[in-house]
């Protein structure tokens, strides 16, 4: 079974293609790629060691509302997330 995800840490240099920090969970680093859109927000990120996809969805004010896999379609629904840059 892959890692859960618990949350999702990163920063980014402008209009980047990759994160410049991993993925967190539990403490442990999990290395992955990820496309930006033109806000810069994480579109999808690929879990590097599983080659697993996410989607993430924002709603128009900016706010993280799902992140799904493409593998299984198992959605996390979020509220009131603001993504900040």
């Amino acid at each position: 079974m892959p890692p859960s995800i618990n949350s999702i840490a990163y920063s980014t240099t402008p209009k980047a293609s990759a994160p410049a920090k991993p993925l967190r969970c539990h403490n442990d680093e999990i290395p992955f790629t990820a496309t930006t859109d033109a806000a810069d927000r994480m579109l999808t990120f690929t879990l590097t060691s599983s080659g697993e996809i996410f989607n993430l969805a924002y709603d128009d004010n900016g706010n993280l509302v799902s992140k799904t896999s493409q593998a299984t379609g198992q959605a996390t629904t979020y509220i009131g997330i603001r993504v900040t840059g």
